[in-house]
């Protein structure tokens, strides 16, 4: 009887347990929302981006990140009501930027946050960009000569001061080409030809540069008075120094490309690169401006120069790095203030927040959108990664052993200081260190977002999140990165007002894994493919019955539907680009964890690597859906991949088609209208495509209404009509497509006729 009691009171306490979970189960389902920007429960954008890189203001690594710097995130019902909110922490990323793009992204290119709406800063041409306090903040530097791994010295800086007193003077000795130089201190060494060179931080639009000696506001009042705006804010001196202006010189620029170790050796934002400018002093005799960096554009080179103020402008030049090359003097000269300005916006600005931590358990990303405008001319990339650990990085050091093992961050950054700052008087010593992205805990970055279809739609309610378009990295996970590209033009820059990504704090499974088969196709006609998922379950996962494939265009068909080896019939819908698969829930880990979904269907693949990404969620909440990630989901077939590999080579537009060949578009319901085809193939993103029908001798008789497309299998109709709505006579007609691509304009013509 007593084990009786006892079976019987732990199966009543079972059930009570259950009936809690079931009473306890609607925050489960839901949903999450983390705002960035100007919207309700937003965090600022200025909060989520290191605080260093900002351009008003200076602060250092060692600086702790505020506690309320990654906000939080709110849990809202149905009708978008907070239930209530969780923070947020923010992690500041070590190293300062992932390894693989070092090279297109280069320090603290900070977009401005004005009003709190992200947009590209605005060059004003009355202010001086080399202005020391502003250099600095931007990130910014100034180097005497060739060595860009060397902090900024009196002498340089009195140059960018916007003091017109003070002055960088070196004193004539010899003739470096023709004699040895001496080793005199406080002269330079001889280095008389020296270069200036401003790093500005971040790529910027130039149109022109101002350089003087000291003047004097009585002796030089004329040559004062004549100085273009802005005047110096500073007053002149008493005594001047006009005779000690620059004859010979040469003024370059090199872009945000040129792979120049761009900050001082002891700053953690330091880069790879190469530490110095070569061959950028003459003192070793070179006259000629052949043998500067071949880094360097010069802009203005000139030996006949006779004007005390150089105020020289020139067509707008997108750089970073601007110098000022003096050719070997033949007497002492001097810089008071070396100038520069531009106008228009900052072409490429990028946004990167923090590591941003959602909590202990992972979190299930659904869905992202955003408010914001790109004006013709104007774009906005934007891309996401996420992980399970606090750095998207590995740190190494090599072993005795020979092999690269990790490290912390600590660890690693002074030996790689270290070994940034070898020379060939100063080798490296036998450490070696390397960085790699942490492939088993961290996604690398998404691909793109298509803008378009991120953007909010302003007729619909914010609570149904109808709108916006899935999470390309992959969940569940706890911790993730935004990074927002703003490629502005000369006079109109994009604008990102806010940002919201849709989640679920507990997911539908701890993960969900699914493949392709097969993974490389022979022709662009419609494949038949086999798509196998494999859920891994846990206690307290929400589970789902809905799985969706995303096909680019509408599936040719489906074959077959299966779950857990049962095959279900009419359980699919195919839509314009996906397909849509209804099954029982899957939610038991004890018996739904080895049931795998299986959907043979039939589709075209017009892009190489084309992605077939999919998502699983339940039908009461289809908007609040879970990533499937590539893997090992059946041991039928060894690709784990949900891409698609297709023949390489061929046009982008491709296979123009008209059926039928000849319209009768007079009201009997036979051959009223033609359908024309065509595939636009390997296009990533969007292109303008334009569709008209046309007489022979060129006019245009309709434009068909299109939009910009990506790879696809388009479809048009033409009634027969042109674009007044008027019958178009009989006869023989043009159909051209036209797409324009990045690499290309390519045009296809197919001919139509019309009879009655």
């Amino acid at each position: 009887m007593n084990r009786m009691a006892t079976r019987i009171s732990t199966n009543f306490i079972g059930w009570v347990l259950a009936a809690l979970l079931l009473t306890q189960a609607s925050p489960l389902w839901a949903r999450a929302e983390f705002h960035i920007g100007s919207g309700a429960n937003a965090a600022p954008w200025e909060r989520l981006a290191p605080a260093r890189w900002n351009h008003t203001k200076t602060i250092s690594s060692q600086d702790p990140i505020p506690s309320n710097a990654g906000g939080e995130y709110v849990v809202v019902d149905a009708d978008g009501n907070v239930l209530r909110r969780s923070r947020v922490r923010a992690i500041e990323e070590a190293g300062g930027g992932n390894f693989l793009v070092e090279y297109n992204y280069r320090g603290p290119d900070l977009p401005s946050m004005e009003g709190n709406v992200l947009r590209a800063p605005a060059v004003d041409d009355t202010v001086n960009l080399a202005f020391y306090p502003n250099l600095i903040a931007r990130g910014g530097s100034i180097y005497n000569g060739h060595n860009t791994n060397t902090l900024p010295n009196e002498g340089e800086v009195v140059t960018i001061d916007g003091d017109p007193k003070t002055a960088r003077r070196l004193v004539f000795l010899f003739n470096p080409v023709v004699n040895k130089p001496p080793d005199v201190v406080d002269d330079y060494n001889g280095n008389q030809a020296t270069a200036i060179i401003v790093n500005l931080g971040l790529e910027m639009p130039i149109n022109r540069v101002r350089f003087y000696p000291v003047l004097s506001k009585l002796d030089d009042a004329l040559t004062i008075a004549a100085m273009e705006a802005p005047k110096p804010s500073e007053p002149f001196g008493e005594t001047s120094f006009a005779d000690n202006y620059l004859e010979w010189f040469e003024i370059g620029v090199a872009p945000n490309s040129a792979p120049i170790r761009e900050l001082p050796g002891n700053r953690p934002t330091q880069r790879p690169g190469q530490g110095q400018f070569r061959r950028y002093s003459e003192t070793t005799g070179f006259i000629d401006s052949m043998y500067t960096d071949p880094n360097f554009t010069a802009l203005v080179t000139t030996r006949e120069n006779l004007d005390h103020v150089v105020d020289v402008s020139f067509p707008v030049q997108q750089a970073r790095f601007v110098s000022l090359r003096p050719f070997i003097p033949e007497r002492d000269w001097e810089i008071a203030e070396f100038e520069i300005y531009g106008e228009g916006y900052v072409r490429r600005t990028v946004y990167r927040t923090h590591i941003l931590d959602f909590g202990e358990t992972g979190v299930a990303w659904s869905k992202i959108r955003w408010k914001g405008e790109q004006p013709p001319g104007t774009q906005i990339l934007v891309r996401t990664r996420t992980g399970n650990t606090q750095s998207p990085d590995l740190f190494l050091e090599r072993a005795l052993n020979g092999r690269f093992l990790p490290v912390d961050f600590a660890t690693y950054r002074p030996l790689f200081v270290s070994r940034s700052s070898c020379t060939a008087g100063n080798p490296c010593a036998a450490v070696e260190v390397g960085r790699s992205v942490d492939v088993d805990n961290w996604s690398f970055w998404s691909s793109v977002y298509d803008f378009s279809d991120g953007l909010v739609d302003p007729d619909a309610a914010p609570a149904a999140w109808t709108d916006g378009t899935p999470v390309l990295s992959p969940g569940p996970s706890r911790y993730l990165q935004l990074e927002i590209i703003l490629l502005a033009s000369a006079d109109e820059t994009p604008h990102l007002d806010e940002l919201s990504i849709l989640f679920a704090e507990a997911p539908a499974a701890a993960e969900v894994i699914g493949e392709i088969w097969p993974i490389a196709v022979d022709s662009f006609e419609p494949q038949f493919f086999t798509y196998v998922v494999k859920p891994i379950l846990e206690d307290g996962n929400r589970g789902f019955d809905r799985l969706e494939i995303f096909t680019s265009g509408p599936a040719a068909g489906v074959q077959a539907v299966r779950v857990g080896g049962e095959e279900l019939a009419n359980a699919f819908e195919i839509r314009k680009d996906r397909i849509v698969i209804s099954f029982d829930r899957l939610q038991d880990p004890r018996e739904d964890n080895e049931k795998r979904i299986e959907v043979e269907f039939s589709a075209r693949v017009l892009r190489f690597g084309a992605e077939f990404s999919g998502w699983v969620y339940d039908s009461s909440e289809p908007e609040l859906k879970q990533s499937i990630n590539p893997g090992n989901a059946t041991i039928r077939f060894v690709g784990d991949v949900l891409s698609v590999r297709t023949p390489t080579g061929g046009d982008l537009l491709q296979r123009l088609e008209i059926r039928p060949r000849a319209l009768t578009p007079n009201g009997d319901g036979v051959n009223e209208e033609a359908t024309i085809s065509f595939d636009l193939r390997d296009l990533t993103e969007a292109r303008p495509v334009q569709v008209q029908v046309l007489a022979l001798d060129g006019r245009t008789v309709r434009r068909l209404p299109s939009a910009p497309t990506a790879s696809a299998h388009v479809l048009h109709q033409w009634d027969g009509r042109d674009d007044a709505g008027r019958l178009a006579p009989p006869g023989v007609y043009l159909v051209q497509v036209e797409l324009d691509s990045d690499r290309e304009r390519r045009t296809a013509v197919a001919t139509v006729s019309v009879a009655y």
